[in-house]
């Protein structure tokens, strides 16, 4: 059969188990709808196709508008006795949802602040029940009298309630009350800066809790916004800032509060994560703090680069400083203009980007003489030359990784005495390819008098023609007295030749670790057991191992602790 003219085809997005154009032939003619009706409204649209198809319109429109009246209802009543149910369960939350969604549907109506109300009442949050009994209030009009009287009893009974509240913070001595509010999360204290002034008084006093504070977007909107406007009276207290999760607006509302307040006392600040459109303010923030030390940036993927150079610049006084954008490959231009004079309180630098050009690197490592600790991530392969050229105090070093560095020994490595001999006792490589393997590897030869740890990672691409005799020319002459800590990742192209014989040059080695290797074959094992003080051994995540030959290994170990035993020695 032709088409009529301005007949409709059209398929529309797939409706669960139903027809997305259904034809409804229930007469002789043929009425066109898009949404067919579930069971529960197939009697009134019967009704309306009746009236449609006598050519009753205006019957057909009041039809269905009696129905979707009571359809509207029915969907109101099953959501109001779907929030009870949650809260007999005390699934609070999503009852809570469903209380939401009855405000949304009729805001004018007194049935969802009143279930949501209750809902709040039942957990004991009787301060938000106050205000969504006072938000129905003002949103009922004034003729609904009934409904009004109804929200008024609640909220005059959560108000009873919330004073009949025992007011711990307040009634407690000092002592006791310092040692509750030291369990207390971060969110949790910002929010009751603003319960009352006794209470803020009291918490302001304590101020141990407030010299790590933390601010993050994992808590709701709402109460994020309460918390930014809070922490101005306790920013004379704050030592260490970080800032998790955060968007723009977020981000420039704590800038604008950084500028207003007292943080003359923030030494930390850190940005984990979050985004920012704009550096402006955050430099003339920046340029407030006079004693900042340590500042962090680890921007998400859409923030713009972090002008490094600029923030050099402002920031005269740091001691450490990260930056971490792995999807940005920094210009001259976006970095902007490196200070003229040296920063020599800086000695920790750890930096990331997708890449970042030889030239670039050595105008900022120009700026940090006195580097003690340096990793960088993506670099590339001339990065080796412009570390040994512009930081000859190193005494830890990553190179397309990051070096760690426990917390104990951070002292020695950031402030080392006139003693201390000099040389890179802390250094973890990832030889990314063969053409950065030579420059790499010159450290481990230069600093092998006093290397202390080494983390070693060698991917298969790494792996270049002859690289086992390379590395023997290299290690022959070397022995690495002081190595004390060696983890390495390895594919099978090194583990017959290059990792055997790195370890026969560490005889003093205690502590070895092998994660996510492709095999640990029976060389290996075979020179482990040459290693007397090994005292800790690591294997995680390795694909293949030498059971024969780790037999052995576990077998001399055993022999020579019951030899050591005889001996009289433990």
């Amino acid at each position: 059969m032709p088409k009529r003219k301005g007949e409709n085809n059209t398929t529309f997005p797939e409706q669960p188990k139903r027809l997305a154009l259904h034809n409804t032939t229930t007469h002789s003619k043929r009425i066109e709808i898009y949404y067919p009706p579930a069971k529960a409204g197939k009697p009134t649209f019967d009704a309306c196709s009746d009236d449609l198809e006598r050519l009753n319109y205006q019957g057909a429109i009041n039809c269905a508008s009696l129905g979707i009246m009571d359809l509207f209802d029915s969907m109101m009543a099953l959501l109001d006795l779907r929030a009870l149910t949650y809260g007999k369960t005390m699934q609070i939350d999503k009852g809570l949802l469903d209380a939401q969604q009855m405000i949304r549907y009729a805001p004018t109506m007194a049935a969802g602040y009143l279930r949501a109300g209750n809902l709040y009442t039942l957990n004991s949050k009787y301060q938000e029940a106050m205000q969504i009994y006072k938000q129905g209030l003002q949103a009922i009009p004034e003729h609904l009298s009934h409904e009004r009287v109804t929200l008024q009893k609640g909220y005059d009974t959560a108000k009873a309630r919330q004073e009949r509240r025992i007011d711990y913070i307040s009634k407690l001595p000092f002592d006791i009350a310092c040692h509750v509010i030291d369990y207390l999360p971060m969110y949790s204290l910002l929010q009751a800066l603003g319960v009352s002034k006794e209470w803020r008084d009291r918490l302001t006093s304590y101020t141990k809790v407030w010299k790590h504070t933390q601010l993050s977007r994992s808590s709701a909107t709402d109460t994020l916004k309460s918390e930014i406007n809070n922490i101005e009276c306790i920013s004379q207290y704050i030592e260490k800032l970080e800032l998790n999760n955060l968007n723009n607006e977020d981000c420039e509302n704590i800038i604008m509060m950084m500028m207003k307040g007292n943080y003359e006392n923030i030494k930390t600040l850190k940005f984990t994560l979050c985004h920012l459109d704009n550096y402006g303010r955050c430099l003339i923030a920046l340029w407030q703090f006079k004693n900042l030390q340590v500042l962090h940036f680890s921007m998400d993927r859409t923030s713009p680069l972090v002008p490094l150079g600029v923030i050099l610049s402002t920031c005269q006084n740091l001691t450490a400083l990260r930056c971490i954008q792995y999807y940005s490959t920094p210009t001259a231009q976006e970095l902007g203009s490196f200070p003229t004079e040296p920063i020599l309180s800086l000695v920790d630098l750890e930096i990331s980007f997708k890449s970042m050009p030889a030239p670039l690197l050595d105008q900022l490592l120009q700026c940090c003489p006195r580097l003690r600790q340096l990793s960088i991530r993506n670099c590339v392969p001339q990065a080796a030359r412009v570390v040994r050229k512009r930081c000859p105090d190193l005494r830890a070093l990553g190179l397309n990784t990051m070096v760690s560095v426990l917390p104990e020994q951070e002292d020695q490595v950031l402030r080392p005495t006139k003693e201390s001999p000099t040389g890179i006792r802390y250094l973890a490589i990832y030889l990314a390819g063969n053409e950065d393997l030579d420059e790499h590897l010159r450290f481990l030869v230069d600093n092998a008098n006093v290397l202390e740890t080494l983390s070693l990672i060698c991917p298969r691409s790494a792996i270049i023609n002859g690289a086992a005799v390379y590395w023997e020319s290299l290690l022959t002459p070397v022995t690495f007295y002081n190595l004390r800590t060696l983890s390495t990742f390895f594919t099978d192209d090194y583990n017959r030749d290059v990792i055997p014989n790195l370890l026969r040059h560490c005889p003093n080695l205690e502590e070895l670790s092998f994660s996510e290797c492709t095999c640990i074959g029976a060389d290996v094992f075979a020179a482990i057991q040459g290693l007397y003080k090994l005292d800790k051994l690591v294997m995680e995540n390795i694909t293949l191992v030498d059971e024969d030959g780790m037999t052995l290994m576990f077998q001399t170990f055993a022999d020579r602790q019951q030899s050591r035993f005889h001996e009289g020695v433990v």
